[in-house]
Order: structure tokens, then sequence, then C-alpha cells
């Protein structure tokens, strides 16, 4: 790879000091004049129909611009995948936290006392709570107009809904002969682990402000995809699309949960009525009981190896939790082509089932489906490990993906380190355990993550203006990862000048190009390879432009300090150069649209397709365990990716870093509790999180290797981290202790429990075998 200046080089963020001064722009912090505040009644039953809506007390309350309820809007759907969502419940509630009402008022004083005037006459119906509950016969139906429901296209592609039933989609993903590999198999291993709904925990809670003035609506939101909000705003309210601008505002966390519309229609709903600006913010408790979790599932992994370890078939059974409303659809498709893990699996069978219950809705959650799968897939690989009296890093060894290998989503892998990741986090295994004490232990687990390729269109325009100056711009959304300096790195590079030389203008839909949005580790394979395509065509728009003032090829031109020089010539500003061209700007454009590779897809059928950039990875964790209390605690933890290219090495590191801690949440401690469909613990009083008190000694291994992919061989890496630290955790504590932890989250109470049941006896088994 040629001597890179820019790219590669560990830059602090450019909206750093802004971030850290308190100067940048968060949604709550925008205020305009004469604006409402708004408020919502929600459901407080799981399941009902609903009787009278009586609103008439909230509307006579002074102060009250507005109340709505469904009979003061269009009875559309809408939804993130499926369109199962009506803007207010009007015929039944489906879970606690349904919105019925809206209210916008002077202040939110008024508005939250406006609520409370609000009466609503509920006839309770039979709820499910659970996906057993949903699948039970005769089950009550949390949507019993499936049939009338279409698909989001713009979002999705597949679905397969069983009528009739609260199953929202199912689908399943056959290779090979799986009873055949069954029977070849010397053993046979067969397990179900579950997965807890969690929140994402973004510090930032849902935000929006709208203002619609007779003739053009602006919204300014906290979101991972400006143009899907646009889009859905448009199709909700039949606005033409050029009515309406989308700002994506700084962004205080998102994990999957702003990948949809959430608070943005009813503040619409709210400014159209009013002809006022609306600001509606959820509070921490509906953040946790309103907004989303993650999609919990049940997975049933089952396992034919040989004596040797070599994997011959796995059948994997996933059911999801989607709760009242099918977000979840984007993660059970996935675990089609990511569910068996980065194997050499001839047989497969994969059966993706998503559930409707009355409960808070699933959403995407750092990773979209892939935590539940590696958490059952490589919890297992160490059980077998265990039976097989082979080491856990040899059976891995033995059956992982490597160079020119078929992955089980049927394509070829030929960009990837996996093993070189596993061999070093085992060197640091090694190490650590020479000096460690009884009671700790070791455990090991493969991360992966096939490449975002359904609806995954980017786009980015380099403007150099007649002053020389570069702009930046992007659809895509920096969700506090530091996208727009790694992506400004790529266009300061391909321009050959200083990256602080480039504005980046981010997600306004008035003045960024297309883009799918911020998810799924996205940003730097596709908007970091359109970036790279438009400053490369604005540099071919310099140089064309100066080789006819000099009479010289371009290729004999460069670009270097916001110069373009040749030898033997005085170099010439950019400025310089737009003025003799007679034009007034450059404009550089990229764009970058995917190709679609689902499991089972006949587009990706072909054995020589190389889908882009996926992700690899290994992590070991060493880990201490109080057999008197079941406490856990997370001593170090060594993370290696094979990231291809790191475009900035230390916002890289970042987010291993914050993702290895959202992991040990995951693995440990957090979980949303429900009674009676009710969050009980919707505060960080009673969700527990992680804290500084619980940072472990972080070992990021960054393996770079260069690829023949855009931009500069560059992967996504934001998700990867959470990813093997609750099995890695599982794998370590069952070599401690001697039990096997099947259910998240691995609480004390838990681990003490089977401790009690067995863990002992194991124990002194171990010693005595010593």
């Amino acid at each position: 790879m040629a001597n890179l200046k820019v790219v590669g080089k560990p830059y602090p963020r450019l909206d750093g000091p802004d971030t850290v001064t308190g100067r940048a722009n968060y949604t709550v912090d925008v205020v305009l004049p004469s604006m409402l505040h708004a408020k919502l009644f929600r459901s407080s039953v799981p399941h009902a129909k609903i009787g009278h809506v009586d609103v008439s007390r909230a509307r006579a309350l002074a102060g009250v611009a507005a109340v709505l309820t469904a009979d003061d809007v269009p009875r559309k759907r809408f939804g993130f995948t499926i369109q199962d969502e009506e803007l207010f419940a009007g015929e039944k509630v489906r879970y606690v936290g349904d919105v019925i009402a809206a209210v916008a008022a002077v202040n939110e004083e008024v508005a939250e006392q406006a609520i409370g005037l609000i009466d609503c006459d509920y006839e309770e119906l039979p709820a499910a709570f659970s996906p057993d509950d949903a699948l039970r016969e005769n089950a009550p139906l949390v949507h019993d107009k499936l049939s009338s429901y279409r698909l989001n296209s713009a979002l999705a592609r597949d679905w397969h809904p069983v009528l009739g039933t609260n199953i929202a989609h199912q689908t399943v993903f056959t290779k090979g002969d799986i009873d055949r590999g069954f029977a070849e198999a010397d053993e046979i291993f067969d397990d179900t682990f579950c997965s807890q709904q969690v929140q994402h925990c973004s510090l930032e809670p849902h935000a929006v402000v709208v203002h619609w003035d007779e003739d053009r609506l602006t919204v300014w939101t906290s979101t991972q995809k400006v143009f899907l909000v646009r889009s859905g705003l448009a199709d909700l309210f039949d606005l033409a699309e050029s009515k309406i601008r989308v700002i994506g505002t700084k962004v205080g966390g998102g994990f999957g949960g702003k990948n949809s519309m959430r608070l943005e229609p009813y503040a619409v709903a709210l400014s159209l009525k009013t002809g006022r600006p609306v600001r509606l913010v959820n509070s921490r408790a509906e953040e946790f009981s309103a907004a989303a979790g993650s999609v919990p599932a049940t997975v049933r992994v089952k396992t034919g190896v040989k004596r040797d370890g070599t994997i011959t078939a796995r059948a994997m059974d996933f059911t999801w939790d989607t709760g009242a409303y099918a977000e979840g659809l984007p993660g059970s498709n996935r675990a089609l082509k990511d569910g068996v893990g980065p194997y050499k699996i001839p047989h497969i069978r994969v059966t993706s089932t998503l559930v409707y219950t009355n409960k808070l809705r699933g959403c995407p959650f750092r990773g979209l489906g892939i935590p539940e799968a590696v958490w059952a897939g490589e919890s297992q690989m160490d059980i077998i490990s265990e039976k097989l009296k082979i080491d856990p890093v040899d059976l891995r060894l033995k059956n992982c993906l490597d160079q020119g290998d078929e992955t089980p989503a049927g394509d070829r892998a030929n960009h990837i380190a996996l093993r070189d990741c596993l061999l070093k986090v085992s060197a640091e295994l090694k190490r650590w355990k020479k000096h460690a004490p009884l009671n700790h232990g070791f455990g090991v687990a493969l991360l992966h993550k096939s490449p975002t390729t359904s609806a995954a269109s980017s786009n980015a325009r380099v403007r150099i203006g007649a002053d020389g100056n570069v702009e930046l711009f992007i659809g895509a959304t920096d969700v506090g990862g530091g996208t727009g300096t790694s992506l400004g790195q790529i266009a300061a590079e391909e321009l050959g000048i200083p990256l602080n030389e480039i504005k980046v203008v981010i997600a306004d839909t008035e003045l960024t190009p297309f883009d799918h949005g911020t998810y799924s580790s996205r940003v730097t394979p596709y908007v970091g390879a359109a970036v790279k395509l438009a400053a490369t065509d604005a540099r071919r728009q310099l140089l064309e432009a100066a080789s006819h003032f000099w009479n010289l090829p371009p290729d004999a031109l460069r670009v270097a300090g916001k110069k373009v020089v040749a030898k033997g010539r005085r170099s010439m500003t950019f400025a310089g150069v737009i003025e003799q061209s007679k034009v007034t700007e450059i404009v550089g454009l990229g764009s970058i649209e995917s190709k679609r590779l689902w499991a089972g897809d006949a587009s990706g059928d072909g054995k020589g397709f190389v889908a882009p950039g996926w992700p690899f990875g290994a992590q070991a964790v060493e880990v201490e365990v109080d057999r008197e209390t079941g406490v856990v605690k997370l001593i170090r933890v060594a993370s290696a990716h094979d990231v291809g290219k790191a475009i900035n090495p230390m916002a890289l590191t970042s987010q291993v870093q914050g993702g290895i801690m959202m992991g040990l949440g995951y693995a440990l401690w957090e979980g949303l509790l429900f009674e009676e469909g009710k969050i009980a613990n919707a505060s960080f009083a009673d969700y527990k999180i992680a804290t500084t008190r619980d940072i472990p000694t972080a070992v990021p291994i960054i393996v770079e290797k260069n690829y023949a992919a855009e931009p500069y061989g560059a992967k996504g890496v934001g998700e990867m981290a959470v990813f093997g630290i609750a099995p890695a955790l599982a794998n370590a504590v069952a070599r401690t202790v001697g039990v096997r932890i099947k259910e998240l989250p691995m609480s004390a109470e838990k681990l003490l429990e089977q401790i009690k049941r067995g863990g002992m006896r194991w124990l002194r088994r171990k010693q005595l075998s010593r």
C-alpha cells in the first residue's frame, strides 16, 4: 500500500473540543420561538381493547395548545420493517407503553399535567408475555390483522409471517444434507441458550424538534438514519419528500436504538395541528419502558463432531421475542447467514422464528442478532472442547474459516485474518496463566459478522470552493464513534491536504447526499468507499484543469498542501486553479451500491462472489470467581480484530474498549425485568450497567492486512468487541468452578445457586486430579 500521510494516523476527533466544552448542539439544545412542549399518554395495561378516551379535561387546561388521539389523524400504519404500528392506538393496545394520545403545551409542566387529566377505558384481554405463551395453541393474538400489513421495502425484503398466529416471521436456510452430517458425527451436542432483553442505555434519550411553517417541515432529531426518517414521515403524512428537511443533530449514543422513527411522528402531528414548533423528549423512564430494547432469543444449538474435533454438521433454531412490533426482523434474518459461526461446516440448517408478544418492542442492538448467536455458538464450542478433551483454542483453529474457504453464507472468505487474531489472543492467554491464582479462569471466543449487503447505498460529495476551502458532505450520522473524523481523513488523504483543512457536513437531507445511515458497522466500508471515490473525482478535476494551463498530462501533476504541483513549474493553489478555470467550484461525487447477499439468496450463490468487508476477530478473558458469593470479576481482556486497515487507530481502539464494557454489562448484569408486561427496573438506580469500577485491563490488538478492497482494505468493526465477552466469560467460569451458565445475565445469584448444586463437587474432583 502506498505511503499514507493522513489515513492510519491517530488523529483526535474533529468534534472533540465542541463535545467536551458543551458547545456541541444536541436535539435538546434546539430552541425555537413560540416552541411548544409535548408529552405522550401511554397505555398502562399490556393488552386491551380501547373503550372511550376522554381528553376533554386536558384540552380545557390553560396552556394546552393541542391534544391528539387516533380520531384526529389518518389511520395509516408505519414501521421500521413491517408496517404494523399506527400513530396512535385506536382499537387496542399491545404493550405497556403504547401511545394513545399526545399533548402539546406551553411548557413541560403543563403538558405533564394535561397527560394526567386524560382518562381511558380499557377492556383488558389475555396477554402473551413470552414466546412460549405466544406460540401456544389458542394464544391471544397480538396482531389479529397481520394479513393486511405490508413490508417497508426500503429497509427489508424478506418477510414470511404465519397468518393466524403470533409468528411475525419464520424462515429456514439449509446447506448440504443435515441428516447426513449428523450421521457422520461421532458425538452430537445439543444445548439451549437464552439471552435477555437489554436496553441500549444511550446517555442521550430520544429527542426531536419539529417546525411546520405551512409549506415546509423541518425536523431536528437524534437519529441514525436521517433519510429514512424523511421517507417515513413523507409516507405517513402524505407529504412530498421535497417538503421535508431532516437535520441529524449530534447523537449521544445510538447502538441500533435510534434506527427507526420513534418520537418524530408525534411531534410532526402536533406541529401540523398547531402550526408551531414542537419539542418532544423521552424521560429516562420512557427510554426504558417505551423506547425499545434488544431482541432476546432462545437458541438451540445441535452440533455433530468427529472424535478429532472436526465439525460435520450444525443445526440452530432461533426463537426471537420481538415484543409488540416487529422491529426484530433484520436480526432474525441475519441469523440465517451468521448464526452458525465462522467455521467450515459442510452441513447446516438454521431456523429463525420471530414472535410477537405483549411486551416492549425489540429492535437492532449493537450487532443485529449476532451477540445472541455468538453467545450460543461459542459457549457450545467449549462444551465440545471439554467433552473431547481438546484445547479450546486448538478446536477453533481446526474448524475456523481461513483464506479461500466458503463461508456459511456461500461466498468466499478472501479477506480474512481470523487465525491470526486467535493466535494473538492465545499468546496473551498463555502469559496470563503463568501466575494466575486458583480462582482465576480463562475463556476464549471467536467473532464474526457478515457485511451488511441489503439496502446499503452510500453517497458522498467533496466540494472545493472558489476560495480553495474543502468541504465533505456525507448523509450518514456520527453516532459517537468519530465518523466525521475518519471519513475526513480519507478525503484529506486523497486530496493531499491536512485533516484540519476539511470541513465535514453530516446528516442533513437538504445539504448532504443520500445515505442509508449509520448502523451494522457499514460506515467504514461503504461510506468510506464513497468518500474516497468523491475525493478522487475532485482531485481528478483539479489536475485536469491545471493540466490545460501548463500543457502537461494530468499524471505529471500531483496535489499537496492545498496546491497543485508539477516538476519544473510554480505550484498553484486550489483557489488559483478554480479561478483560472472560470468555474465557481469543483464538486467530486462518489457512490457505492452494495450487492445483496442473504443465506439462500440466488444472487449470492456464485462461487466466485466476494462479499466486502467481513470483519473477524477473537477475544480472550481472565476472570476471578468468588465461590462464596458467585461474584465474577473480569480481570483482563485481549480483543483482536481483523480490520484490514485502521483508518484512525485511536478511534478504532476506543470502539473496541467501549464494546468490551457494553459486552461486560450484557454478560453479567443487564436485563429488563417484567411484571405482567410492565418493566420493573426502568431507571439506572435499578438497571445495572458497567461503570468505571468494572473496567478491566484491556489489550486491543489491531490486525492489519493489505486487502484489495476499498477504502484501503478497511473493515467496519464498531460492534465486534461486544460479541465475545459473554461466551468467553461463561467459558472461563465453567473451567474455574465447573458450572455452565446457559442463560444471561450470569448474575452472582444465578452462579452461586449452581455452585451450591454441584460446582463444589467439581472443584474437589479437579483438585484431586492435580
